[in-house]
C-alpha cells in the first residue's frame, strides 16, 4: 500500500507559522500526537483539501494534492465538531449524504449502506432520529458516512472528545476493525487512544515535527528517564513542582507516582520502561528545555 508523503509543509495564517516545514511519512493507522496548538487539525485539514498548501507538496502513490478532484475521491473525512439534522433519521442522513458523494443508484446505495451499518454497529438503531443517539452513537456515525464510498484513506480529528471510558473502548475497536487495507489519520491529544488504536505515530508541537515512528520508536525517548516510586499523600505537590509526573495512582493513604528524571528522583524510586506516554512526554519536556 502506498504512503501518504508529506514533503517540507508549510502553513501560513495572517503570518503566523503554523505548520513549519513538516515531512512525514503516513502509512497504515497513523496518529498524529501534540497539545493544543500543535497544528494537528490545521495538517488534517490540509491533507483532507479543505485547507489549500502555502508551501511544500504532498503525495499518495502518483497522486498529488495539486490534483485536489482526485485526492477527495480518495477521501473520507470525520472532523472534530461532527453534527447531523438533528429530527431526521439515521438511515435518512446517510441516504442523503450518499448522495451529495455522488452515490446516484438507488439500489447499490441501499446496500452500501446496510454494509456500513453493519459495520460500525448501528443495525439496531437505523430508525431512531439522530437526536436520540448517544454521544458514542453519533460518532459511529461519523464513521459510518466517512467510509460511503470506501475511501482509501480515513481522517479522523479527536475521535473519542467527550466520550465515556466504555465508549472510547469501543470506538478503539471499531478503528481497528476498519483499519485493513486502508490509511487512517487519528488526531488527538488522548496518547491512551492512540497507543491502542495505531501503527505509527507523529509528535507535533508548535507546528514542527519533534518525532516520527512506531510506538516503541517514541516511548524509546523516555528510556532510562521513567520512574515509579511510592509517597505519602502529603508529598505529591512537593514532588509534583520538582519533576515532569506522568501519572498518579491513590492506594490509601499513599500514591504511586510515575514520573520523568534524568536521574533518580528519591532513593526509593525504581527504574522502569517507557510507554509511549512516557515517551511523548519526554520529547514535548526537552523540546521546552531546549526552547529557554
Amino acid at each position: 500500500m502506498d504512503s501518504i508523503v508529506v514533503n517540507s509543509l508549510t502553513k501560513r495564517f495572517k503570518g503566523k507559522t503554523v505548520l513549519d516545514n513538516i515531512s512525514l511519512n503516513i502509512k497504515g493507522t497513523y496518529g498524529l500526537l501534540g497539545p493544543n496548538g500543535a497544528g494537528k487539525t490545521t495538517l488534517m485539514r490540509t491533507i483532507a483539501t479543505l485547507l489549500p498548501i502555502s508551501k511544500g507538496k504532498i503525495t499518495y502513490g502518483q497522486v498529488s494534492w495539486d490534483q485536489s478532484a482526485e485526492v477527495r475521491k480518495r477521501i473520507g473525512y470525520l472532523p472534530q465538531h461532527f453534527s447531523m439534522y438533528q429530527n431526521v433519521k439515521l438511515m435518512e442522513c446517510l441516504h442523503h449524504l450518499a448522495v451529495l458523494k455522488g452515490v446516484s443508484d438507488k439500489a447499490y446505495r441501499t446496500e452500501q449502506l446496510e454494509q456500513i451499518v453493519h459495520q460500525v454497529n448501528l443495525c439496531d438503531h437505523k430508525n431512531k432520529k439522530i437526536k436520540h443517539l448517544s454521544g458514542g452513537m453519533l460518532r459511529r456515525v461519523g464513521i459510518a458516512q466517512a467510509l460511503i464510498g470506501s475511501p482509501e484513506i480515513l481522517i479522523i480529528d479527536e475521535p473519542t472528545a467527550g466520550l465515556d471510558v466504555e465508549e472510547r473502548v469501543r470506538f478503539r475497536s471499531l478503528l481497528r476493525s476498519i483499519g485493513s487495507n486502508r490509511i487512517i489519520i487519528i488526531s488527538t491529544h488522548i496518547v491512551e487512544d492512540l497507543e491502542l488504536a495505531c501503527d505509527n505515530i507523529g509528535v507535533l508541537k508548535n507546528g514542527r515535527v519533534l518525532a516520527e515512528g512506531r510506538i516503541e520508536d517514541i516511548s524509546k525517548f523516555a528510556k532510562g528517564h521513567t520512574w515509579e516510586v511510592q509517597i505519602p499523600i502529603e508529598e505529591i505537590e512537593v514532588l509534583s513542582n520538582k519533576f515532569t509526573i506522568i501519572s498518579s495512582q491513590q492506594i490509601k493513604n499513599k500514591y504511586t507516582v510515575r514520573l520523568l528524571s534524568d536521574k533518580q528522583p528519591l532513593s526509593s524510586a525504581i527504574l522502569v520502561e517507557p510507554r509511549l506516554e512516557d515517551g511523548y512526554l519526554s520529547l514535548i519536556r526537552n523540546d521546552e528545555s531546549e526552547a529557554r
